[in-house]
């Protein structure tokens, strides 16, 4: 007579075979972890001497590395007193902290930028910011942006300092 194997001892072959190949049901992969892609909604405000703007947008990347996600991001802002602006940039997002539901978020990113009825020039920049997760990989984001235009004959009449600066909040997830 062949014994059929009890639950327990089913279930101990099972995680036995799944930690095997890596698929534990106890492993999480958190935001930030490696082989995780981030992807973001880009929400907006801040201002110049010439006036406020809004901002929207979205992001995506992919973490490298622990805490390290080259992506991309394209975003368009415009308001009153401001010429139309939409770029399409590369960017690398870094998460050097990270505690339960909290992480700090630093990002820099360059590229192109459009405006509309003008010349294109070209944007170099980097924020700061902090998230709150409300699961392992979905939480909100508030952060300070700050770009820098260039060439100055590119950027001198559309926004004194040839700077864009200010606040923005978002959604973030990671899967």
């Amino acid at each position: 007579m062949t014994k059929t194997p009890s639950r327990p001892h089913a279930a101990a072959a099972l995680l036995a075979l799944l930690t095997a190949v890596g698929a534990s049901p106890a492993a999480r992969a958190d935001y930030g972890d490696k082989g995780t892609q981030r992807m973001g909604l880009i929400l907006g405000f801040g201002g110049s001497q010439d006036g406020f703007y809004g901002e929207a947008g979205a992001d995506y990347g992919y973490f490298v590395v622990p805490r390290v996600a080259p992506g991309i991001e394209a975003t368009i802002q415009g308001g009153k007193g401001l010429l139309t602006t939409g770029m399409v940039m590369p960017n690398v997002h870094l998460v050097p902290f990270r505690e339960g539901s909290f992480a700090l978020l630093l990002s820099g990113r360059a590229g192109r930028v459009l405006v509309a009825d003008h010349g294109d020039g070209w944007g170099v920049g980097a924020g700061v910011g902090a998230a709150v997760f409300q699961t392992a990989r979905l939480g909100f984001q508030i952060g300070y942006q700050y770009l820098r235009l260039y060439p100055r004959s590119f950027c001198a009449d559309i926004v004194d300092g040839c700077a864009i600066h200010g606040l923005s909040v978002g959604f973030i997830a990671g899967f």
